[in-house]
């Protein structure tokens, strides 16, 4: 009964309305819409950034996610924030309301949607939508619960699914590479292997191996040391994972145990000579 579509096609209206009458059918309603622009304020077209709708699936992106942002491009809800589920879109929806000018796409405001969602998942469900991009860059999950905990401590810092596997490789393998940057910086300071020997005798001497457990050490081993707890982050973060990013300093080594952190900073010690 109703056609919506861009206003591009305003101009052809009258051809398509024509047709109907010579084939004695009543014309369905036409409803002529603002275009999609891209963000030079072109139209959208095949090859412009997120025309492709597996480019979506390939990314990471959650079908709600995109959905929510695309109901919003030409129209704004009577409604409080912009996150809105489906069934409240739907329920909104009101075409008077659709706006006069262009929508321009935009990635970035389409990723930081995708993010929002992403930071609603609970453990299992995050698991289960970034599994199959752990396993396309060759991380095989073989504890869940690591895997588990080990996305939800950097789900903050990511927008798409596809980011998750450069955030925790280091968490399932211990041939991780490491920032050739990072441990020239390290090296430059003659004061570090000292600094990681004294972090490691103080994880060596812990009973109970526990997130907090871990943070004390590491206050216990920079007061020892006559440093600042922040002087040791950078070191133990490079030890623990090959880069400068990533979660807590304490959450990594509680997650990949102690045994695995003891040892990962003697081969971080052997690497800086």
């Amino acid at each position: 009964t109703h056609v919506i579509r861009g206003e591009d096609h305003l101009s052809n209206t009258w051809k398509h309305m024509d047709l109907f009458a010579a084939l004695g059918k009543d014309a369905p309603v036409y409803a002529h819409i603002p275009l999609i622009l891209n963000p030079g304020g072109s139209k959208m077209s095949k090859r412009d950034e997120g025309a492709s709708i597996q480019s979506y699936v390939d990314s990471g992106f959650l079908p709600d996610a995109v959905f929510n942002y695309l109901c919003l491009l030409g129209w704004t809800p009577r409604a409080e924030g912009e996150k809105l589920d489906r069934a409240t879109l739907v329920s909104l929806f009101d075409p008077a309301g659709v706006h006069s000018a262009n929508a321009r796409f935009d990635m970035h405001k389409c990723a930081w949607f995708n993010a929002q969602y992403l930071r609603e998942l609970d453990p299992a469900a995050l698991l289960a939508a970034a599994r199959p991009f752990l396993e396309k860059a060759g991380i095989i999950v073989t504890d869940d619960s690591l895997a588990a905990a080990a996305l939800q401590s950097v789900k903050e810092k990511v927008s798409r699914l596809a980011e998750f596997p450069e955030w925790v490789h280091y968490f399932f393998r211990e041939d991780y590479p490491t920032e050739e940057d990072a441990l020239a910086k390290l090296r430059a300071k003659p004061e570090n292997p000292a600094l990681l020997q004294a972090a490691a005798a103080a994880f060596q001497a812990l009973t109970e191996w526990t997130e907090p457990a871990v943070h004390t050490a590491i206050e216990d081993a920079a007061k020892g040391a006559g440093v600042k707890p922040g002087a040791l982050m950078p070191l133990l973060r490079f030890a623990l994972s090959g880069q400068t990013r990533g979660p807590g300093v304490a959450t990594i080594a509680h997650l990949i145990g102690k045994e695995r952190t003891l040892g990962r900073i003697q081969s971080a010690l052997a690497k800086m000579g």
